[in-house]
């Protein structure tokens, strides 16, 4: 019988020495090992301890501007649905029917009054609240004695929105938002404030784009941690912002990481104002994009 992600211990998968080894002096390090890429093991570990016990990113707020939009995502295998209910708050559920485990919706989809099951047609109000079995105890009869509709409801997932992301904490057991974003927050102070945030405006294509990539998560994370690349992939860039400009960017562990430049720094005198920047976010499993291209990961 296959272990639970959970009690799966590291040493089962690969060799402890290669992990130890990325700790050392930066002249004796090396990167991490093949296993790391290609175990199905170990990506089920990542799951784990990375996308379910941190804070993750999923989606953006403003792709469901409505009440009743909705849309699923799936979580390296979880199937998760976004919806907007009707206090214009942002929901996580599972996508999962509490009856009989089906999936409750596969697209997009503006919802009018409640969320309706395909299989058997139970309902739910956009809190997750189950409020209709029909035909439960037969034919025209929807409500039987001894049963708790409460106990039956969707199962909500830890959810914030911060900056139109909407961060999910599925196993419940990371640090209040708040504090776990604090470090990013208060280094994004001096480009932005709170009160600031709200007043950005989002374009009506949402500001982002989808792109599948078909390599494991961590090589799409890592090209965005380094300017390394840029004179031989993207060498207009590079005549703009080059290698040179860059700087590294350490934050608390597991928290973020990355890259920034200079190249946008300007000198601000008397009254003059900065130039206008269009912020935007490109989502990526767990990373995002300040105006400064800077780049971090959560």
């Amino acid at each position: 019988m296959a272990k639970n992600p959970k009690d799966l211990d590291l040493s089962e998968v690969l060799d402890i020495r290669k992990i130890e080894a990325i700790n050392k002096p930066i002249e004796k390090a090396h990167g991490l090992p093949n296993q790391c890429y290609t175990s199905e093991k170990y990506l089920m570990i990542e799951r784990e301890r990375v996308f379910q016990d941190k804070w993750t990113a999923i989606g953006i707020g403003s792709s469901v501007p409505n009440p009743g939009d909705a849309f699923p995502y799936n979580l390296l295998g979880i199937p998760l649905m976004i919806i907007k209910d009707k206090e214009s708050k942002i929901r996580v559920f599972h996508n999962v029917c509490s009856h009989r485990g089906f999936k409750l919706i596969d697209e997009p989809c503006s919802l009018k009054n409640v969320l309706r099951c395909p299989y058997h047609s139970w309902a739910y109000d956009f809190d997750g609240k189950l409020v209709a079995t029909p035909h439960i105890g037969g034919l025209d009869i929807h409500e039987i004695e001894n049963f708790d509709k409460s106990s039956s409801n969707l199962k909500e997932v830890r959810t914030k929105v911060w900056m139109d992301i909407i961060f999910v904490n599925i196993n419940n057991n990371e640090l209040e938002f708040e504090e776990y974003i604090k470090p990013l927050e208060e280094r994004w102070s001096k480009f932005i404030s709170k009160e600031d945030q709200n007043l950005i405006k989002y374009s009506k294509d949402h500001g982002y784009f989808n792109l599948d990539v078909k390599c494991n998560w961590k090589f799409a994370i890592e090209n965005y941690c380094e300017s390394y690349h840029l004179p031989w992939i993207h060498p207009e860039l590079n005549k703009v912002s080059n290698i040179t400009d860059h700087y590294h960017i350490q934050g608390l562990p597991n928290r973020f990481a990355g890259q920034g430049t200079n190249k946008y720094d300007q000198p601000v005198k008397g009254e003059k104002s900065f130039n206008n920047f269009m912020f935007f976010l490109i989502k990526c499993i767990c990373t995002s994009r300040q105006t400064r291209k800077t780049f971090f990961k959560f």
